[in-house]
C-alpha cells in the first residue's frame, strides 16, 4: 500500500498508479478499505474504461452495497468480460449475483450455471446452483453431490441439514438433519444460523437435554433470537416449567409477533392459566397464518366456550374435525348441544 501511495503522490496524473493502489485496498489489504478503493477506482476507470481488471474490480465493490445500482453493476461486469475475455468467469459470478440479489432467480441460476461451465472448481458457485433449482428434490440432489466433493464443507452441511429438516415427515430424515447440522457445527461451533437449525431438530426429536444446551448457547450469541426463544419455550413447556415457557415465547413475539407455532403454543398456556382474552388473540394471529391448522381450531373453540360464544366455538369446532374427524370430542359436543348448537 505505501509503495502504490508514493508512485501516486509522485505522480498524481498517473492513472495505472491509482488502478493498482485501488486494488490493492480492496483485495489484499486486511481490512480492505472498500470506500478509499471506490474513490480510486472510480477516478481509473473513468480516465481509462479500457482497464478490464479495473472494471471488474469496481463492479464487484459496487456489488457489496446495500443501496446497489444493479444496472451499473450488470454494464460494468460486462464491460469487463468484452474488455478481456479473461473476467469472464468473475463477471459471471458478479453479475449472477446481483441477478440473485434483487430476486431474479432463473437469471442468476443461468449465469451461475455458465460460471461453472468455464470453472468446476468454486464450491460456492456450484452450492449457489443446488439452492437455487426450482425443484426441492433436485436442490437435495445437488446439495449431495456437493457434499460428496467435500464431507466437512460447512455451508453444505448446514443447507443439506436444513433440506432434510424441511422435509422431515419422518424420523429418517430427522437424523439425516441431525447428522448434517452436527457436522456443520464442528466446523463453526459460533454459527447461529446452524445452532438455531440444530436445536429445532433437537426439539422435534424430544432430545430437550441437548435441544436446551444448544438453544441457550445460541441466545448467548444472539440474546433476540426468535427462533431460540420459541423452541426453548417449548423445551421448558415439557419440562412443565410454566413460567419460563411464557417468558422465552413472549420474548419471541417481540422479534416475530405473527409466528403461529409460539402464538398457539402461548395461548394454550394462558387458556391453562383462564386468561381467556389474551389466548383469544393470540389465536385470531396464529389462525391467520395457517387458516386451516386443526389444533389452532381446537384451542379458539376451547376458549370460545369459557367466553360463552358457543355459536362461534362451533364454527372452530367443525372445521377443526372436519380437517381431523379424530378430533371429536364427547364433552365438547354437549356442552355445544346444551347451548342448541349441536
Amino acid at each position: 500500500v505505501r509503495a502504490h501511495e508514493r508512485a501516486v503522490a509522485i505522480d498524481p496524473k498517473f492513472t495505472f498508479a491509482r488502478y493498482r493502489l485501488g486494488a490493492v485496498l480492496c483485495v489484499n489489504l486486511r481490512p480492505p478499505d472498500f470506500e478509499r478503493a471506490e474513490a480510486l477506482l472510480r477516478q481509473a476507470v473513468g480516465e481509462d474504461s479500457s482497464n478490464a481488471h479495473a472494471l471488474l474490480l469496481l463492479a464487484q465493490l459496487l456489488n457489496k452495497g446495500p443501496q446497489r445500482d444493479t444496472a451499473l453493476v450488470g454494464r460494468l461486469f460486462r464491460k469487463s468480460r468484452e474488455r478481456d475475455p479473461r473476467w469472464e468467469y468473475a463477471s459471471l459470478v458478479g453479475r449472477a449475483k446481483a441477478a440473485y440479489e434483487v430476486g431474479d432467480d432463473p437469471v442468476a441460476l443461468d449465469l451461475y450455471g455458465r460460471a461453472w461451465a468455464l470453472d468446476s472448481s468454486d464450491m460456492t458457485v456450484e452450492l449457489r446452483i443446488a439452492l437455487l433449482q426450482p425443484d426441492p428434490d433436485a436442490v437435495l440432489a445437488d446439495l449431495q453431490r456437493c457434499y460428496a466433493r467435500d464431507s466437512m464443507h460447512h455451508n453444505v452441511n448446514l443447507n443439506l441439514g436444513i433440506q432434510y429438516s424441511n422435509r422431515a415427515d419422518n424420523e429418517a430424515d430427522r437424523r439425516k438433519a441431525l447428522f448434517h447440522l452436527e457436522r456443520a457445527l464442528a466446523t463453526d461451533p459460533l454459527d447461529k444460523y446452524t445452532l438455531a437449525e440444530l436445536g429445532v431438530v433437537l426439539v422435534e426429536l424430544r432430545d430437550m437435554v441437548r435441544g436446551r444446551e444448544i438453544l441457550e448457547r445460541l441466545l448467548k450469541i444472539d440474546p433476540h433470537n426468535h427462533i431460540g426463544h420459541g423452541y426453548l419455550g417449548t423445551v421448558h413447556l415439557y419440562a412443565g416449567e410454566r413460567k419460563q415457557a411464557i417468558g422465552h415465547y413472549e420474548q419471541s413475539l417481540l422479534t416475530d409477533p405473527n409466528d403461529p407455532i409460539v402464538c398457539g403454543n402461548l395461548a394454550t398456556l394462558f387458556a391453562q392459566g383462564k386468561r381467556w382474552a389474551d389466548a383469544h388473540s393470540l389465536l385470531l394471529r396464529a389462525l391467520k397464518s395457517l387458516p386451516d391448522d386443526p389444533q389452532l381450531h381446537m384451542s379458539m373453540c376451547d376458549v370460545l366456550i369459557n367466553e360463552h360464544d358457543f355459536a362461534s366455538a362451533a364454527q372452530h369446532y367443525r372445521q377443526a374435525i372436519a380437517v381431523k374427524p379424530q378430533f371429536r370430542n364427547a364433552n365438547i359436543e354437549k356442552k355445544l348441544a346444551d347451548q342448541g348448537f349441536w
